[in-house]
C-alpha cells in the first residue's frame, strides 16, 4: 500500500474511531488499520487517537525591515555616539542626525526615517556583531578609533 493511499485510509478510518461509541467497535478499527497498514496495535491507536488534522505549518519569517545601508548609518550614529545601549542611542539619534546635517554629512530621507523610528531592540540586534568586533573600552583617557566612520 502507497503512502498516499495509507493516508487516506487513515483519514476515513480516523473519523469512524472518533464516532465510535464502545470499545469493540475501536478494537475492530485498530486491528483493521494494523492489519491493512502493517502497523502495530499501539502505533495504529496513537495515529487514530492523534488530532484530525494536521499542524499549521509555521509561518513565514518576517521581511527586514532594514537595509544594509541603513546598518551602516546605525554604525555611524552609534560610534559618534560614544557606542551608547539600545536604550540610550533612540533618545540621541535625532541630535546625532541634526548634527551630520550642520557638518554637512548627508543621510537619505529614507534611512533618516527608518532610524527615527527604530526601537532599542532592534538597535541591539543590529548592532550584536558590531559590539563583538569593538575592542573594549579603556581605563582613563584612552579614546577607541571607531572603524565605522
Amino acid at each position: 500500500m502507497s503512502k498516499s493511499a495509507k493516508k487516506e485510509f487513515l483519514k476515513k478510518k480516523r473519523w469512524e474511531y472518533r464516532l465510535c461509541v464502545n470499545r469493540r467497535q475501536k478494537h475492530e478499527l485498530i486491528a483493521e488499520l494494523s492489519q491493512t497498514c502493517d502497523y502495530s496495535n499501539k502505533y495504529a491507536i496513537r495515529l487514530l487517537s492523534a488530532k484530525a488534522f494536521p499542524l499549521k505549518e509555521k509561518p513565514k519569517p518576517r521581511q527586514r525591515c532594514y537595509t544594509q545601508e541603513d546598518l551602516f548609518w546605525l554604525k555611524r550614529v552609534w560610534c559618534e555616539s560614544d557606542f551608547l545601549c539600545g536604550k540610550l542611542l533612540t533618545t540621541i539619534i535625532p541630535a546625532v542626525l541634526e548634527s551630520f546635517d550642520h557638518n554637512g554629512i548627508a543621510v537619505p530621507a529614507s534611512v533618516r526615517e527608518h532610524l527615527l523610528k527604530i526601537s532599542p531592540a532592534s538597535i541591539d540586534r543590529m548592532l550584536k556583531t558590531a559590539k563583538q568586533d569593538r575592542p573594549a573600552k579603556r581605563r582613563g583617557n584612552a579614546q577607541v578609533a571607531c572603524k565605522f566612520r
